[in-house]
């Protein structure tokens, strides 16, 4: 099973997992260098830190998740053919390679002298896929969605008031990607919806009354 535990967070992975990750998208300070993947855009950083969390997942779902080894030293040759071939089960051919893609990138951020080789290959020879313009090809897993929908909420709640309003507007994309990843409705019909009016609370719960 691919990703069925979640560890997408960063919060959620093993301790010094979460300490070379923040070491690696560190920006310079007085006594240190940038990290490898510091100029990363926030939204590259969170694609990255996804990939490498669903990873995490498969480890932990197979019982492979040793946390005192290090992350390079977790993705032998053996464990990578393994992941490739269950994601290849599930997903189509474009997210088996971000997802091996973006695991080499964040194996290039935390482990930047690992040999990472083996990845590289594995990126180069999987097949990108199809460009279809069929809309069922394009569309993605609600778990995913959902995913990333409650990153970005978190993301915003951290935001301190400097960044009051960022932060704001983090929190409402991520709310709203959630949202119509649970209950996909008309785009027209949820831009109508109004606080008090179309969405309400009591006691603790939250009811959605949709215009038709």
């Amino acid at each position: 099973m691919v990703g069925s535990l979640k560890t997408t967070r960063v919060e959620d992975w093993p301790d010094g997992d979460k300490t070379l990750w923040l070491s690696g998208t560190r920006p310079a300070t007085l006594l240190d260098a940038d990290g490898p993947g510091a100029q990363w855009r926030e939204q590259t950083q969170m694609t990255v830190a996804a990939g490498y969390g669903q990873w995490l997942s498969w480890l932990k779902a197979n019982d492979d998740l040793d946390a005192c080894i290090a992350p390079d030293q977790r993705c032998t040759r053996d464990r990578l053919r393994a992941y490739i071939g269950a994601l290849q089960t599930r997903c189509k051919p474009k997210t088996v390679l971000m997802r091996v893609l973006n695991l080499e990138r964040a194996l290039a951020a935390m482990c930047p002298d690992s040999d990472r080789g083996h990845l590289r290959t594995a990126v180069n020879q999987l097949p990108e896929g199809n460009d279809n313009p069929d809309k069922r090809t394009r569309l993605q897993e609600v778990a995913a969605l959902v995913d990333l929908g409650h990153t970005l909420m978190d993301r915003g709640r951290e935001h301190g008031d400097n960044y009051a309003r960022r932060g704001a507007t983090m929190f409402r994309d991520g709310f709203q990607i959630a949202l119509l990843a649970l209950r996909p409705i008309r785009l027209k019909n949820f831009w109508a919806l109004e606080l008090d009016t179309h969405i309400t609370s009591k006691d603790g719960r939250w009811a959605f009354d949709i215009p038709i």
